[in-house]
């Protein structure tokens, strides 16, 4: 990660989007101090970059720092009201917190701005059925298997729903289906 020298980059917008793939690749190495450092430097150079608050947010609730996060996601929404993924990170600050209604709501405004978005679909789902609302959690299910048809998680969520309506059957299979991926 360090041989991507920025010292030869002038543009500050360049320098931005490489220090937030830097950001990127720390966070997914598990070394939020870094990430943290890289997004923060990106920010500095290029206020308005999406990537960086994005990734910088997305550090903030990987690592459970939610009073953090909260400000981060206010934030990011208000920057970038039109991008899915500002409202999948609104979605998941919900999760994280047990706010189901608030979370659905926004998990499904991203699915509004961005219908195929699988992350969107099923963190509705997960917040729907969290909230006993089956078959609106199912309508997300659905869309998501028509795209990804063996799609794990997809898969769980349908079983794990069907099996707190004791639907046993239609349980074990889509959990069978979860088993056959893994």
């Amino acid at each position: 990660l360090d041989e991507l020298e920025l010292k030869k980059i002038t543009a500050p917008k360049t320098q931005a989007t490489l220090l937030t793939i830097q950001g990127d690749a720390y966070l997914g190495l598990g070394k939020n101090a870094e990430a943290q450092k890289r997004y923060s430097e990106a920010l500095k150079l290029d206020a308005e970059s999406q990537a960086a608050w994005l990734g910088i947010t997305r550090a903030d609730l990987l690592h459970k720092e939610t009073d953090v996060a909260a400000k981060r996601v206010d934030e990011l929404v208000k920057r970038f009201p039109q991008s899915a993924e500002a409202w999948v990170m609104n979605g998941e600050l919900h999760r994280q917190r047990s706010e189901f209604s608030a979370g659905a709501k926004a998990f499904e405004k991203a699915v509004a701005l961005e219908p195929e978005n699988i992350n969107a679909h099923l963190g509705a789902a997960m917040m729907l059925i969290a909230e006993k609302k089956y078959e609106a959690g199912a309508r997300h299910i659905d869309t998501v298997l028509k795209l990804i048809p063996r799609q794990p998680m997809a898969n769980y969520l349908k079983g794990l729903a069907a099996y707190q309506q004791g639907k046993l059957g239609p349980a074990e299979d889509a959990l069978n289906q979860v088993v056959s991926v893994a």
